[in-house]
């Protein structure tokens, strides 16, 4: 009896490698993907508003594609928060920080992605992952200048200068810097 049973279970085993390891592996995949499908951004309603020279966001979700504006426009290119965000992917639960690198780096700019903690030194013209109570948020680290301070700019507030103690008392990094390490390097904005 339990030879059979072992013999059932090894036909029905080799029937899920066969089929359902694949298929686990394509969801696997595409789940990124399907999120924008299911819970997707209201794009209709995304504004193009600047604050100097931040994106301020248009969605609580979509601090993303306008940070990535900010850095974009730093670099003389054209950004505007609803392309980036469709272009990217962005649903109402944020944009992955893969695909906002991708975006840029389709703009002719180089990305690297840093896991680096800030203490350690902030990085110039990165997105920054932050966490926030309600998950996590980007910002925009657009330039330094010479008195050790940074310009920073948030989405959702504006346009900020922050010395290096009060920038990490601010905001919790979450260790991931993806930085737009972009060709050209920026001059002291100030």
């Amino acid at each position: 009896m339990l030879g059979g049973m072992c013999a059932e279970w090894s036909r029905e085993y080799r029937f899920f490698g066969r089929i359902g390891v694949p298929t686990a592996m394509v969801l696997f995949v595409l789940l990124p993907h399907l999120d924008p499908l299911f819970n997707g951004a209201e794009f209709r309603q995304f504004e193009n508003h600047w604050e100097k020279e931040v994106c301020t966001q248009s969605k609580p979700y979509s601090s993303g594609p306008a940070a990535t504006a900010s850095i974009l426009r730093r670099f003389g290119k054209n950004g505007v928060e609803e392309r980036i965000a469709r272009k990217t992917f962005t649903s109402q639960n944020g944009t992955h920080p893969w695909h906002l690198s991708r975006f840029i780096e389709k703009q002719k700019l180089e990305t690297t992605f840093h896991l680096q903690e800030p203490a350690r030194g902030i990085i110039v013209s990165s997105l920054a992952q932050i966490r926030k109570s309600d998950g996590l948020h980007h910002i925009a680290i657009l330039g330094n200048n010479t008195n050790g301070q940074f310009l920073v700019g948030d989405p959702a507030f504006g346009e900020f200068v922050f010395d290096k103690s009060a920038l990490t008392n601010r905001y919790d990094f979450s260790g991931l810097l993806p930085r737009a390490c972009l060709k050209k390097a920026l001059e002291n904005w100030r």
